[in-house]
């Protein structure tokens, strides 16, 4: 295994979120309206197939995680960067309870180069096995076209299905593909979570990315520990990745080729990780990473 010098302990945040669908409910007329899930696989899946399905996730080791929206259009951070009041939520900014700026930024979302093909292409050249999209975070902000709301990528400039598009070209490219779906919605405070997210995550023109070093470490010290890296991605407000995460991307594909036999579809241990790196197995082989 290639050796990466040790720089200093980190953690990672996996947040993995897999074409779940989360009934959104709606009173009307005295009378609850429920979504109906009839048709969700996962609702009349047998136990082998729940455990094939989680089999492939643990196998797949790496994914991309895009976080996007019309905050990129003021330089903010998706969600947490709208500067109104969150109520029964985190309760920052006062009584104010809307952003006039952040509320109107996608009145001006046109990106006009976003090209979800090309999105999944550089996904495969990472050696990524699936993908997660925001297809609605907090803010509101839903990026289909939704018919409960007017809050959408329809009433935009670039008036396309985001969403659509990315899924028919995960589909189109043999691309797991995963939605991102928050139940928090502090447009209009209908529906709420108590669990909070942290920072950092969508394109900002001051945000730094992670050397490609670190990515890798990271990759590896996941895999050894038996997780599952779900990496970040922040594209502008064109729907462009910038250069620096592009080479982070393929360094991690490139990598990844030579390497990958000690990741994909392997399990942690047997040895107990430590500052030294770590291990993983399949079957009877052991690989070990070492960071020191």
């Amino acid at each position: 295994m290639k050796t990466l010098p040790l720089r200093r302990r980190f953690f990672a945040i996996s947040i993995w979120v897999f074409a779940t669908v989360a009934p959104f409910v709606q009173a009307q007329s005295n009378k609850d309206q429920a979504a109906d899930l009839s048709q969700v696989p996962q609702m009349h899946e047998t136990i082998e197939q729940r455990d094939a399905r989680m089999q492939w996730f643990r196998d797949a080791k790496l994914g991309m995680f895009i976080h996007w929206g019309p905050c990129t259009v003021g330089d903010r951070e998706i969600g947490w960067g709208r500067h109104a009041n969150r109520p029964w939520d985190i309760n920052q900014h006062g009584p104010r309870t809307s952003d006039p700026d952040y509320d109107n930024y996608y009145r001006r979302f046109n990106p006009v180069k976003y090209d979800a093909d090309a999105w999944v292409r550089l996904a495969q050249e990472a050696g990524m096995k699936y993908m997660v999209l925001i297809a609605k975070h907090h803010d509101g902000f839903a990026q289909f076209d939704s018919k409960l709301t007017d809050y959408t990528i329809m009433q935009t400039p670039y008036g396309k299905d985001i969403m659509k598009q990315f899924v028919d070209a995960c589909h189109k490219h043999g691309m797991r593909v995963g939605l991102y779906y928050s139940t928090r919605d502090w447009e209009s405070c209908m529906i709420l979570s108590p669990t909070p997210q942290g920072d950092g995550w969508s394109h900002r023109s001051s945000g730094k990315t992670r050397p490609l070093e670190e990515c890798i470490r990271m990759l590896a010290s996941i895999a050894s520990g038996g997780g599952n890296l779900l990496l970040n991605f922040g594209p502008d407000q064109f729907g462009e990745f910038r250069p620096e995460e592009v080479a982070i991307a393929r360094g991690m594909g490139a990598w990844l080729k030579k390497y990958g036999i000690a990741i994909y579809g392997t399990r942690g241990g047997p040895f107990t990780n430590g500052k030294w790196g770590g291990s993983t197995h399949r079957g009877n082989t052991v690989y070990v990473q070492v960071f020191d």
